[in-house]
């Protein structure tokens, strides 16, 4: 093929229908053409992140360690330790992995008794699935839902002001301050400003001089922001530097982008800032912080908590808001069986919907389980779906709660009591879960596939084998 010459639409299509990452090159050996799972996984800007990873990895290495010397080490010597950091980063996470069951390896005894490892298959989820859904859901979604510090209301384009819970939000602010002895403003102000300057190495107090710019604030309250961002030698050493732990590390550059060279030195790297504070703002849009909860004060975390309660509740009114656009019958937060016509209910039902079409009564259980970022937090989100008593055994008792009697819950939400209805549950998420793509025996869906998955009863997502 030409080198400029665009590939034709058929092939290009063709890629999207095949499975795995899928590519078209020219003769040249360059990649013209990509389906979206390969952009995912192994495109530029999956490169670039595996590089900044290994970038990361390596300069907490370093910043752990007792440096010393002068030599700057050449393009080949960088270029070796990234490809050293990526392999360890690679080898451990997969190891962790495997020993969570989340992915199953065969291993291949060669003749001269070495080993390797021969493929991947089975494991408790579809790995591959959900990192997929993930990135698509991400394309989707419409900017972080977080309310609007006041100092900084209209500076970040990426914040949007939410109407409600301010009582929670105040709550999470005053048990910030409480718990850092700086205000969280304060803390986004620093990152905001440093993540445009062009300081290199800089002193603290050089750091302080230059963060006091346009803030109107108490200036302790910039000292301790910079405090509370600047990653302490001490800290890494003690911890120790695991990548593959993201979410569970007190101690890593994406909470505090500020790695400190020597005492009262650090390094200020823009870019990075940039990151960290996009991913501040990601965990508070889904009410918490991106250090881990071990870390927090009591006050901070009740804090969190209730104003995660708060942020489940848009997830219902999500759905409540697509059940009558499409003019389906329903009834929400049922607390009580009398409610919906039954003697007994075993738990509390979020929605429930007739759907005459499919001649369908389904049993809405909506979470909003926050994003996961760690092989640990990926394990925990999904045993707290499949362990005993957890969220799917709660549903099937709902499920055979409104069984018992389905005429009588159909006349209750005001659909037809002429027809023999089949009764199914389905979990409702604010974004893909791993549970989804465990082979589940409900199906999962987003308040944006919602109406799909009830008037098709097709499955927005692919949810691997059937768990036995």
């Amino acid at each position: 093929m030409n080198q400029t010459a665009p590939a034709p639409a058929q092939l290009v299509a063709l890629l999207e229908q095949l499975p795995g990452c899928r590519i078209l090159m020219d003769p040249d050996y360059r990649i013209v053409a990509a389906n979206r799972t390969y952009r995912t996984h192994c495109g530029r800007g999956a490169d670039i992140d595996v590089v900044g990873r290994s970038a990361r990895i390596l300069v907490e290495k370093i910043v752990a360690a007792n440096h010393a010397g002068g030599n700057r080490p050449e393009l080949l010597d960088w270029q070796e330790l990234l490809a050293a950091s990526e392999c360890w980063i690679e080898a451990a996470t997969f190891a962790s992995v495997v020993g969570r069951q989340l992915e199953m390896v065969s291993l291949q005894m060669l003749d001269h008794g070495e080993y390797r490892v021969a493929g991947r298959s089975g494991g408790l989820v579809d790995l591959d699935a959900y990192a997929v859904a993930r990135a698509e859901s991400a394309e989707e979604d419409g900017g972080l839902k977080i309310r609007a510090l006041p100092r900084l209301a209209g500076q970040s384009a990426i914040v949007r002001q939410e109407p409600d819970a301010s009582r929670e939000w105040d709550a999470v602010l005053s048990g910030y301050y409480e718990h850092f002895g700086t205000s969280l403003e304060a803390v986004v102000h620093v990152m905001l400003r440093l993540g445009v300057s062009t300081l290199g190495l800089a002193s603290i107090e050089e750091l302080q001089r230059f963060c006091v710019i346009e803030w109107s604030g108490p200036s302790s309250d910039i000292a301790q922001a910079i405090e509370v961002l600047t990653l302490p030698a001490s800290g890494l050493r003690s911890e120790g530097v695991l990548p593959w732990r993201a979410q569970e590390r007190a101690y890593r550059l994406a909470s505090h982008p500020l790695p400190e060279v020597q005492a009262d030195t650090v390094a200020v790297m823009p870019a990075w800032i940039r990151g960290a504070t996009f991913i501040l703002l990601r965990y508070l849009s889904e009410g918490r912080l991106p250090q881990p909860t071990r870390t927090l004060g009591d006050q901070l975390e009740k804090a969190l908590s209730a104003y995660r309660n708060e942020l489940t509740k848009e997830v219902e009114h999500d759905v409540t808001a697509v059940l009558s656009a499409n003019s389906l019958p329903f009834l929400a937060n049922i607390k009580k069986a009398q409610a919906i016509g039954l003697p007994a209910l075993s738990g509390e039902i979020d929605h429930i919907c007739a759907v005459e079409a499919t001649r369908t009564l389904w049993v809405l259980e909506e979470k909003d389980p926050v994003e996961n970022y760690s092989v640990d937090s990926v394990r925990r989100s999904l045993a707290r779906f499949i362990d005993p008593k957890g969220y799917s055994d709660k549903l099937k008792g709902k499920v055979a709660s409104v069984s018992a009697d389905s005429t009588a819950v159909a006349r209750a939400i005001g659909a037809s009591t002429a027809i023999s209805w089949k009764v199914r549950g389905a979990f409702i998420t604010r974004r893909p879960v791993p549970a989804g793509f465990a082979g589940v025996e409900f199906p999962f869906a987003t308040p944006q596939t919602v109406a799909t998955l009830l008037t098709s009863n097709r499955r927005p997502w692919s949810t691997g084998k059937r768990r036995q």
